[in-house]
């Protein structure tokens, strides 16, 4: 397991169910953000990660409490130099001509069953940062919701697609799409030819998966449809209920060369490693 303590908020929502998703779901392209400082956007985090052998990692992340980022595990432990020595979070990041300061962190942590090196543990790319100070902005809870529903949903999607500050996708952006159904990975480019049935190609997204099917409390990887770069990993999925957004998703990857994408459900097994992490293993320091 990696975990990181730079120096020495219970999350216990109540349950809730979500109506019926619309049918038809239109997939729209990524568009810009600009207000950024409203719900659900204003929780939607980009992360800087400053690596051992000098180099930088970037990504998105979602602030869930005034202290804690949920993100992806590989923007912390990049696979070019999975040793993060600084972490930086700027909680809705407005582009290059934000003056704010970005928030460094203290504390960090992934899911112990992830693994770096080998791709078939996608389903467990989850990190969590616990920010050295408090964020000034409303953060957004993790929430109970059934995962039945989410089955052809409307779901959104929200993070920084690019590494530079003279990019204009250097702005917050978001999409909609569709969730395509739940699925596992058979085996994929890391674990090829020693662990698991060769591949036809051996591209950084290919993979031999299941099909998509039903979502359930257990699923681990949802399918989606929502246009999406790279450094969207760790951007926030959610879905509606009655007009209130609803957090269920981690985007994480790319999957079938591009074409699909995939993301971390926040499950139950999920929201339970969430609750240990933010009361017990990152709980902030007293002041």
């Amino acid at each position: 397991m990696y975990i990181y303590l730079g120096r020495p908020a219970n999350l216990a929502p109540a349950q809730r169910f979500l109506g019926q998703p619309a049918p038809a779901v239109t997939t729209v392209p990524l568009r810009r953000v600009v207000l950024t400082f409203t719900h659900p956007f204003r929780a939607v985090c980009r992360i800087h990660v400053h690596t051992g052998k000098g180099g930088d990692s970037v990504g998105s992340g979602v602030l869930i409490s005034r202290r804690h980022v949920l993100t992806c595990a590989h923007v912390l432990y990049d696979r070019a130099d999975p040793n993060p020595l600084k972490v930086t979070v700027l909680p809705n990041h407005a582009g290059p001509d934000d003056t704010r300061q970005p928030i460094p962190a203290d504390a960090w942590a992934v899911n112990p069953a992830w693994r770096s090196s080998d791709c078939r543990t996608a389903e467990d790319d989850l990190a969590i940062i616990r920010l050295s100070r408090r964020a000034d902005t409303e953060p957004w809870p993790v929430e109970n919701f059934n995962p039945s529903v989410l089955a052809s949903a409307a779901i959104e999607l929200a993070g920084y697609p690019a590494f530079s500050n003279t990019d204009k996708a250097f702005w917050m952006y978001r999409s909609q799409g569709r969730v395509l159904g739940g699925f596992s990975i058979n085996c994929c480019c890391d674990a090829w030819p020693a662990k698991c049935d060769p591949l036809k190609q051996r591209t950084r997204d290919s993979l031999s998966r299941t099909d998509f099917g039903p979502i359930t409390g257990t699923t681990k990887l949802i399918g989606h449809s929502l246009d999406s770069r790279r450094v969207m990993s760790g951007g926030p999925m959610w879905i509606h209920d009655n007009k209130k957004p609803i957090l269920v998703a981690l985007h994480a990857r790319d999957i079938d060369n591009g074409i699909n994408k995939a993301a971390v459900l926040l499950n139950d097994a999920v929201r339970r490693l969430i609750n240990d992490w933010m009361t017990r293993q990152l709980r902030p320091l007293p002041t």
